[in-house]
Order: C-alpha cells, then sequence, then structure tokens
C-alpha cells in the first residue's frame, strides 16, 4: 500500500478503488492465462524459450492494472516482430477476444455458481470488502471502481457479488471502444496526469485509421488532432437548460445537407 497523502481533518467525500483483487476474486487467474495465451502465440521453432518466458513474465507484471485492449496491442506488435511466419491477425481486438474467450471460460462458471446459489459470493469476496463499503455508503461516501476489464464485465460481476450497489459508477476507463457499421473510440482523458501519459499510454496510435475517435477534454493530450470535427458545448446566453453546441472543422468535409437536418431536430 501507498499512502500518497496523510488528512486528518478533511471529510473523505469519496473513494476509487481497483475492483480485480481489490474487491472481487472473480478473475484470479488471469495472469496465467494471459501468460500462457502469449507463450502459445508467440512461440517458434528454435526459440529461446527462457528469454521468451521472460519478456512475457516481465511485460505482464509492469502492465497489470491497465486496460487489455493495451496489452494486446503489445501482444500483436510483438507477433509481428516474433513469428510473423504463423500469419495471425495483425488486429489487437482479435487477440483480446481470444484472450477474453479463454478467461471467461473459468469466470463464467465462477459468476452461474454465484448467481444460482451453488457458491456463496462470499467465496468471491475479499474478506471485509462488502463491510466496508456498506459503511462507507452508510457515511456518505461515494464509492467508485477503475478497472482494466471492461464496463460490462465489471457491472455484470459487481452485481453477481451483491456490491454494485455501493457503486453506482462501477469502472472509470479512460478508453472504451464499440463496434457497429464502424468501430468507435471513445477516450476520456480528463484523469490524466499530463500529455505525457496519454503516449506512454499508447493511446496516440489508436487516431489515424479508418476508426471513429471521440475525444473529451483532448486539451490533456497536447496532441494535434487533425483532421477532426471539433465540438464545443456550452450554456446558451438565455440561461436555463439549453445548450449550444459549436462544431468546427479541421481537414473534414462535412456533408451540409446532413449537418442542416441534425441542426433542425427538436
Amino acid at each position: 500500500m501507498e499512502i500518497l497523502h496523510t488528512v486528518t481533518d478533511a471529510p473523505v467525500e469519496a473513494v476509487l478503488f481497483d475492483f480485480d483483487g481489490t474487491i472481487s476474486t472473480l478473475r484470479y487467474g488471469w495472469e496465467a492465462v494471459m501468460r500462457d495465451m502469449m507463450l502459445e502465440l508467440l512461440r517458434v521453432d528454435g526459440g529461446d524459450e527462457a528469454a521468451l518466458a521472460r519478456m512475457v513474465d516481465d511485460y505482464i507484471e509492469e502492465s497489470t492494472g491497465i486496460q487489455t485492449i493495451f496489452q494486446m496491442k503489445w501482444l500483436a506488435a510483438r507477433v509481428r516482430e516474433l513469428a510473423p511466419e504463423k500469419g495471425l491477425p495483425d488486429d489487437a481486438w482479435w487477440y483480446k477476444d481470444e484472450y477474453n474467450r479463454r478467461l471467461m471460460r473459468t469466470v463464467a462458471e465462477r459468476v452461474e455458481a454465484v448467481s444460482r446459489g451453488a457458491c456463496p459470493r462470499e467465496a468471491y469476496l475479499i474478506d471485509g470488502a462488502e463491510a466496508f463499503l456498506a459503511a462507507l455508503r452508510s457515511r456518505g461516501v461515494a464509492c467508485y471502481v477503475a478497472s482494466g476489464t471492461d464496463d460490462a464485465d465489471v457491472r455484470r460481476e459487481a452485481r453477481a457479488l451483491g456490491v454494485e450497489g455501493p457503486m453506482p459508477s462501477p469502472s472509470f476507463t479512460i478508453m472504451l471502444s464499440y463496434s457497429g457499421r464502424v468501430r468507435v473510440h471513445h477516450f476520456d482523458l480528463y484523469r490524466l496526469g499530463d500529455a505525457e501519459e496519454f503516449y506512454a499510454a499508447g493511446l496516440d496510435e489508436w487516431f489515424g485509421g479508418e476508426d471513429v475517435c471521440l475525444v473529451e477534454w483532448p486539451e490533456m493530450a497536447q496532441a494535434d488532432f487533425a483532421p477532426c470535427v471539433r465540438a464545443t458545448l456550452s450554456r446558451a446566453q438565455q440561461g436555463g437548460d439549453r445548450r449550444t453546441i459549436t462544431l468546427e472543422t479541421d481537414g473534414v468535409c462535412v456533408d451540409a445537407a446532413a449537418l442542416e437536418r441534425w441542426r433542425k431536430r427538436d
């Protein structure tokens, strides 16, 4: 445990937790699943097994806590570098799907057993976590969770363990992705400490491709996101609940007719 600041008099208004390993043990063993998968996909005939294992072990240790997709970007890059002859996809999302498929076999069995009452939820709760959350809630302290696990999975697992109530907003993540006609990545950069964190996390690598990137608080990255459309939301001069959205284009061609139809929507 690292104590950053000692506060004696100020009231505690909010607490931010990690979920896996701090509240829940449903995903206990994820490191072994990821390790086996990485070794399997990076292993080549005649390779140095010991060196490969050290590289994978070191990376998993240093990357614990970040979003899984960034770990899979690392894996995709290492596959390109060390095992191109395998012809595996050059897509971090493919690796993430494969990792989740392997991991969720075990996690889903645990969640299902808890949900149907075959296993007590306490078996996968850190001892004292539920009482601690309840005590915080009784004092009006807001509880939040930051997790490298996908938001929907955190919510489902918190619900199964009966701790979703004390955490009305279960997870904050810098990046969430959505699949549809096009893949969309939503970045909330408000919690970045400085611009260096944006690049250290490899977030800049998601820009410039065919996917759509939506960025809140772009000034935190101090980056040039052009070509882009900038949207500024501000309170209308007349006050009340009305807002004004100002759109500025920078190197992007906008369909004027479509924009006008959107503008006229009630």
